[in-house]
């Protein structure tokens, strides 16, 4: 009879795997946003893990959400094509990847002014 149960739970943990392994694994989604589109509501639908592209060319100032936490990424379709002339960042978890930032045109101001090396970082 040991013999048995052994074989009922070796069935059982068999099962298990099988259903386990055939479940889909979640994966990211992309978000597409266009100039003029709406970040932030992009980033209120993104899910943890998701991506929200940006189409090549001009958006506004954006600031996100006000203590947001998801796990996001905001990147450019193409490098450096997506241009702000600021961001500001109320959530943690975002990375921006391939964003170009202009605050100023090339000129010097306030919110262009030069950055520590120490605390640069790839945008």
């Amino acid at each position: 009879m040991p013999q048995i149960a052994w074989l009922r739970s070796l069935g059982a943990t068999a099962a298990t795997a099988l259903l386990l392994g055939a479940a889909p694994a979640a994966q990211a989604g992309t978000l597409p946003v266009a100039p003029g589109g709406n970040i932030t509501a992009a980033y209120n639908a993104a899910q943890p893990g998701d991506v929200i592209e940006l189409a090549c060319g001009s958006y506004g100032a954006w600031d996100s959400p006000d203590g947001g936490t998801k796990q996001i990424t905001v990147k450019a379709a193409t490098r450096n094509c997506a241009k702000f002339p600021r961001l500001h960042a109320k959530s943690s978890n975002i990375t921006f990847d391939g964003i170009d930032i202009d605050a100023g045109g090339g000129r010097r101001t306030a919110a262009a002014r030069r950055v520590p090396r120490s605390r640069r970082g790839a945008i």
